[in-house]
């Protein structure tokens, strides 16, 4: 099983690529560094302080903020 499935397995819901933000029919505001397309990120409305900063900060327009974590493979 390579990293990748493991993981969508057990985030489930909790990944998603660049672009499915990009095509979202909300009002996409990024607020803090660079949503790339082609990436996968796993995502959370919470940020924790033993994680690594997010590498995308980022609001759909109500209001919520969502931090994205960049996954290298």
């Amino acid at each position: 099983m390579k990293a990748k499935d493991f993981l969508k397995d057990l985030l489930r819901w909790d990944l998603a690529t660049g672009s499915t933000y990009m095509k979202s029919s909300y009002e996409l505001k990024i607020i803090s560094g660079e949503l790339k397309p082609r990436s996968l990120y796993y995502f959370s409305f919470k940020k924790s302080d033993l994680m690594a900063e997010p590498d995308v900060t980022l609001t759909l327009g109500d209001g919520d903020i969502q931090y994205l974590w960049k996954i290298d493979f």
